[in-house]
């Protein structure tokens, strides 16, 4: 992977808030998952008063229908590290 690509996924990483050493494991919310799969849990937040969900997790806070789409269509067989790169460089 060159690196112009190495240094933007770096980049998306650190506005997403997962540039730390578990930041492919992290779901919504801060909480880790621990396989490789996407937990697809819903997280809730609140936001001037509503409530609202997210199900985004991993380096790029994928959300599970995003991944699901990604996944069958590139063929990605899990959530890991290096998948999560290639999702987010397409």
């Amino acid at each position: 992977m060159a690196n112009e690509m190495k240094a933007f996924l770096n980049m998306l990483r650190w506005c997403e808030g997962t540039d730390g050493p578990d930041g492919y494991r992290t779901m919504f919310g801060g909480k880790l998952f621990k396989e490789w799969k996407h937990p697809n849990k819903a997280v809730s937040f609140k936001l001037k008063g509503q409530t609202y969900w997210s199900t985004a997790a991993g380096a790029y806070q994928f959300l599970s229908s995003t991944w699901n789409t990604l996944a069958i269509r590139n063929g990605y067989q899990d959530f890991s590290p290096e998948n999560q790169d290639l999702a987010a460089i397409e």
